[in-house]
């Protein structure tokens, strides 16, 4: 019996990704001492996305999120979700307004600058690909809240994920588990929408 309550706190899962369409991206101007094309832009938020397991809402309370990827230099911006096709790093990442912004560069490469002028020309999808580490759930509303949360990428994407249908779940073949907490009753609260 052991075994199957210990199951039953767990949910095993892949990489995932959600869009953050309409972005609104500065571009920052090259000066004459560095032409590396910067942006900064907010990446994710607490929008609800419908996932074959519930409504999945990514908190961006102060430590919900793992920056140590950041911090290390080790975040890349990718095209399209494409470890093969990196245009770029990310720089620096801090929450603001239940959003996370970044600052990005662009690689000194044809491919990236081809990215940035498509980003010019009014390219404004963005997303990131994050794993999940553990997640309260309120059964009675379907809800998982992501409270502790890794983003592991972030990128130009060329057309919406369609998070119902499982797009995003890269072909790392390793699902981690992810522990899931049963929210307090009286601690639940509807997240707000983002603007």
């Amino acid at each position: 019996a052991h075994e199957e309550d210990r199951m039953s706190d767990e949910i095993k899962l892949g990489r995932l990704s959600r869009d953050l369409p309409a972005t609104q991206i500065q571009i920052r101007a090259a000066t004459a001492d560095d032409s590396t094309i910067r942006l900064e832009f907010p990446a994710s938020s607490e929008t609800p996305v419908e996932r074959w397991f519930g409504t999945e809402i990514l908190s961006h309370d102060k430590d919900a999120i793992r920056m140590q990827r950041v911090k290390d230099g080790a975040l890349p911006l990718l095209f399209n979700h494409n470890w093969n096709d990196p245009i770029g790093m990310v720089d620096n990442a801090r929450v603001m307004g239940k959003r996370l912004h970044v600052d990005v560069h662009f690689f000194d490469t044809a491919r990236a600058r081809e990215v940035a002028a498509m980003v010019e020309g009014g390219m404004r999808n963005v997303s990131i690909g994050y794993e999940l580490h553990e997640v309260t759930e309120d059964a009675k509303r379907n809800t998982w809240i992501a409270t502790d949360w890794g983003v592991h990428e972030v990128s130009f994407a060329t057309i919406p994920a369609d998070p119902t249908v499982g797009y995003g779940r890269t072909g790392d073949g390793h699902d981690r588990v992810v522990r899931i907490k049963p929210a307090e009753p009286e601690s639940i609260q509807p997240a707000a929408q983002a603007a």
